[in-house]
């Protein structure tokens, strides 16, 4: 190694290093028991404490890091705080107790952390654009994300995260919602995992959806724009993907498709289409020309590839 490409790297890995410690505003570290004023040197002891300075900070310096250990707390992340965990398997926050444990304002992030307990794990309020990435959320009595309704257009991002093992949904999409939801793990939830009302758009991509005690994905098809695209969904107690419509969408359009996704081993169909409700109507559910399946694998699932109800030509 000459000398002019070991000065590039010690100059470069003194910079990164920098850079790294200088991206967060605020520390927290539960282990401190000394002075605390949220710096690295000096964190805070409970990430409560930084976010209420993070408030009183400019809206680009806002942005708390959170060390390993268990933080008995329930937080409320307002405008463009972005919370950063250490590790997501480490650093947790335990809302036992608690009816939400993590509630997301607009221009927030929630990143690298776990989620445990709590009757919801994450709330997204109304009209907020969030992103939720790396974040494990386990053992809540609800709700693992729930993503309140919305009448503008902002996106919720849910990614790499892992969502298991809650005693109702895995993500619960309120209506009107946009909401993209892609390489996430989701399974061992009590009921759906994930259930999305009417009128929402967006798209769910290359998630694992396993084990689930309903549907691997409920849809509401009234009014719907929402790709489901290139997911593994096996094992789930019903079927794979569960179309719905109710009153108001026995004769709505929507345009939605459902491709290259691998459909196996559920103990319903692999594709569903129902009227919960058992509305009777003159007026016919519209599946096939509200939904486009193709290019998937579907096999092996208890009733067959899809109820005959929903009239599609191909999958």
């Amino acid at each position: 190694m000459n000398i002019k490409t070991l000065l590039f790297l010690t100059f470069f890995l003194f910079v990164s290093t920098n850079v790294s410690a200088e991206t967060y505003n605020i520390f927290v570290d539960i282990n401190n028991s000394g002075t605390e004023d949220g710096t690295e040197a000096n964190p805070f002891n409970t990430i409560e404490e930084a976010i209420a300075l993070a408030k009183n900070n400019d809206a680009e310096n806002r942005k708390i890091y959170v060390s390993n250990g268990e933080y008995a707390e329930k937080i409320n992340l307002t405008d463009n705080i972005e919370l950063y965990g250490e590790n997501k398997n480490n650093a947790i926050i335990n809302g036992d107790g608690f009816s939400t444990v993590v509630t997301m304002d607009n221009k927030t992030i929630l990143k690298n952390i776990k989620i445990y307990k709590g009757k919801i794990g994450i709330s997204v309020e109304k009209n907020s654009k969030v992103e939720i990435s790396k974040v494990k959320i386990q053992k809540t009595e609800k709700i693992g994300i729930n993503i309140e309704e919305s009448s503008k257009k902002r996106v919720v991002t849910i990614k790499d995260c892992t969502i298991s093992d809650n005693d109702g949904k895995g993500i619960y999409i309120k209506k009107s919602n946009y909401a993209k939801i892609y390489d996430n793990e989701i399974y061992d939830n009590e009921e759906e995992g994930i259930d999305v009302r009417s009128s929402a758009k967006g798209s769910i991509k290359s998630n694992e959806i396993y084990k689930n005690g309903e549907g691997g994905v409920e849809l509401i098809v009234e009014r719907s724009k929402i790709d489901i695209n290139k997911n593994k969904i096996y094992k789930n107690s019903s079927s794979g993907i569960e179309l719905q419509a109710y009153k108001g969408g026995l004769s709505s359009l929507s345009n939605s498709y459902i491709t290259k996704n691998k459909l196996s081993s559920n103990k319903q169909f692999g594709i569903d289409c129902s009227t919960p409700s058992d509305l009777t109507s003159d007026k016919p559910v519209l599946w096939s020309q509200s939904v486009n399946p193709k290019g998937n694998t579907i096999l092996d699932n208890k009733l067959g590839i899809f109820a005959t109800r929903c009239k599609f030509i191909a999958y």
